[in-house]
């Protein structure tokens, strides 16, 4: 198989192509504000990982989409990807056999995507490439092919254009390698809320004291529902009306059926909520640690 310059080709338009739609944009006066947003990392959504005898920190790519769709809006409607090219070009050999004769060349898949994204009114584009062995030999000599290449690349190539934006800034730039910057960020993630549900301790104590309220007015009118299931209810309409999702659903239900304060009606009322169906959770890798036994998790 022979390499094609059908990515590399496109390249060479990329300075002229990434420009704001509105030349004339007081874009400027926006400066750091994404950026300031986006770029700590919350270290319960990384993991480490050694590649080619390279170590480093590994985010999420789904709560990278997840912040996109904080600051942005929904994917499709405030940002969105757009594949330009992909080709398939060879590697290093394979290995030979006992002749000599090269038993082939690896094969690596590459795309050229575009990120395009609205933030106060302006719309901007970043482009950049991504790339993953479709075809290689591990260490013991078999030779094997990553059926999901595509999408990793196209993660890879997504994850490098928000970087530019300043998401997860502090991993690209080392920081995550000092530990306690890592222990002190945590720390803070852990008193301003957990990431999962984007829900902090701040919105808890006013819901709960706002729910309290309406309990006390018309405890007449409906003994039979806690405060505390009150809270839950809430936030679950709030999150069906703005049309957003729960990223972490099994910690979520995990925390809601370990309540003390709720009680066995109240806990299937809630779980039969469309947002906390374990079907329609995302198979990718969200949190680590101890998940639902932390108090922020949901609310």
């Amino acid at each position: 198989m022979q390499p094609t310059s059908e990515a590399v080709s496109t390249a060479v338009q990329a300075s002229n192509e990434c420009k704001p739609s509105d030349a004339g944009a007081p874009t400027a006066s926006i400066g750091l504000e994404v950026w300031s947003q986006v770029q700590e990392t919350h270290p319960d959504l990384t993991k480490s990982f050694s590649k080619g005898g390279f170590q480093g920190t590994a985010v999420s790519p789904t709560y990278q989409a997840m912040r996109a769709t904080q600051i942005f809006g929904p994917h499709g409607l405030g940002w969105g990807t757009e594949l330009i090219s992909e080709s398939y070009v060879e590697g290093g050999p394979l290995g030979f056999d006992k002749e000599g004769r090269m038993l082939g060349r690896e094969i690596i898949h590459k795309v050229y995507l575009e990120v395009w994204y609205i933030y106060k009114g302006k719309r901007g584009t970043i482009k950049q490439f991504g790339a993953t062995t479709f075809l290689s030999r591990d260490a013991y000599g078999t030779i094997s092919s990553d059926e999901d290449h595509a999408k990793k690349s196209i993660t890879d190539a997504t994850s490098k254009c928000l970087s530019l934006l300043g998401f997860s800034a502090d991993v690209y730039m080392g920081k995550f390698d000092d530990h306690k910057y890592v222990e002190g960020l945590k720390a803070k993630m852990e008193a301003a809320g957990n990431p999962a549900t984007g829900m902090t301790s701040t919105e808890a104590t006013v819901a709960s004291d706002t729910q309290q309220q309406s309990v006390t007015g018309s405890a007449s009118s409906s003994p039979e529902l806690s405060s505390r299931y009150l809270i839950y209810k809430t936030k679950l309409q709030e999150y069906q009306e703005k049309g957003q999702q729960i990223v972490d659903i099994a910690a979520a239900r995990a925390q809601i059926e370990q309540d003390t304060l709720l009680t066995q009606m109240e806990i299937k009322t809630l779980l039969q909520s469309p947002l906390l169906r374990i079907a329609d959770s995302s198979t990718d890798p969200v949190m680590t640690g101890a998940g639902a036994t932390e108090p922020s998790i949901f609310l």
